[in-house]
């Protein structure tokens, strides 16, 4: 990706829930999305892993942005981080003519009209990362 915004969709399990341009800089890349229909079904849970960040990690009751800091608000703020992580791991960009932009992670803000984006592209054209092998014990380094 380069520093012009690219027209990108975003993507949960195969089905478009945004589409906005995105912006690429290093190896991060940010944009605001309008959001389509199918995002309202993820929205809560964007929401209320949102909520817990906003308090730390707990989640308050009933809809709250404080007083949450007891072992149930940590449980439900616990809860709320796996169901996103899960959400989040299920994500995926397209460009305009549909090829994949291969992501790293993708994170996700939820905004009154749709939501912003921000993801860790890859800049590698290879498929996979590279693995960093273990030096070997001892004092010769060829054994």
């Amino acid at each position: 990706m380069t520093d012009t915004p690219t027209r990108t969709t975003v993507l949960h399990r195969g089905v478009p829930i945004g589409v906005g341009d995105l912006k690429a800089d290093d190896f991060m890349a940010r944009g605001d999305f309008d959001a389509l229909a199918a995002y309202e079904a993820l929205r809560p849970i964007v929401r209320e892993a949102q909520r817990a960040a906003d308090n730390f990690g707990f989640l308050p009751p009933d809809g709250g942005v404080v007083g949450g800091i007891d072992a149930a608000g940590e449980a439900a703020g616990d809860a709320a981080d796996a169901l996103y992580a899960r959400v989040a791991d299920e994500l995926e960009l397209r460009d305009i003519a549909g090829a994949l932009i291969p992501c790293d992670w993708i994170e996700l803000w939820d905004a009154d009209r749709g939501f912003s984006l921000m993801a860790g592209v890859r800049t590698s054209s290879a498929p996979v990362h590279a693995v960093r092998e273990q030096p070997t014990q001892g004092n010769d380094a060829r054994a």
